[in-house]
């Protein structure tokens, strides 16, 4: 082992710390192929710049939030999603892009309103959501699942209680390779505040 301070423990110090990133990136992409979501880094500011150099799996890249300043758990959660909320809101023009396309090319692949993108969920690999900022969609006493393609809704006591399908809608779009956007009000009056493009059919 070279003395502490001299030019190879230098050496050896860089080369263990990109190993010890390039292993993270490694971990990284694992996880980021079955939950393709948007992605917030934390840690200090010379170490993310060395990360993101060397790193092949930041799609999706929502923020960087400077661990320093951001020293609880708590502190994290909240700004990370305040990075993801508005990495959500830069994909507007593009998402509508997406849509008006999809309604022009292929609109039996685009789902309307909230029954319409569960209904679609249980059958079809969602491609993008859009949904306008601040639609909520309570679901009170209403039990939506989707398991092996099939969805199911009722009035009756649900055993989980979902607080807001919206959200719950998000969550499963996450969970199987969707992507998310957030538009303004009014941008979806004609699809009941939600829409959902499934992926191109194989």
């Amino acid at each position: 082992m070279p003395p502490a301070g001299s030019p190879d423990a230098a050496d050896l110090r860089d080369e263990l710390a990109e190993s010890y990133l390039r292993g993270v990136d490694g971990l990284l992409g694992d996880y980021r192929s079955e939950h393709p979501s948007p992605l917030v880094l934390a840690g200090p500011p010379r170490l993310l710049d060395r990360f993101c150099a060397l790193s092949r799996n930041l799609e999706r890249l929502a923020g960087r939030l400077d661990a320093n300043q951001h020293t609880t758990a708590l502190d994290l959660a909240l700004a990370s999603t305040e990075a993801i909320q508005d990495y959500l809101r830069t994909r507007r023009a593009d998402a509508l892009g997406q849509l008006h396309r999809a309604m022009r090319d292929r609109p039996g692949d685009v789902a309307t309103g909230i029954g319409g993108c569960w209904r679609t969920m249980g059958s079809r690999r969602p491609g993008m959501l859009l949904v306008e900022k601040n639609f909520i969609s309570p679901g009170t006493h209403r039990r939506v699942s989707v398991t092996e393609g099939e969805s199911e809704s009722t009035n009756r006591p649900a055993d989980g209680y979902v607080h807001d399908l919206g959200d719950d809608l998000m969550e499963q779009v996450i969970a199987h390779g969707g992507q998310l956007a957030l538009v303004h009000e009014g941008d979806l009056d004609q699809h009941e505040r939600i829409a959902l493009i499934s992926r191109r059919r194989d």
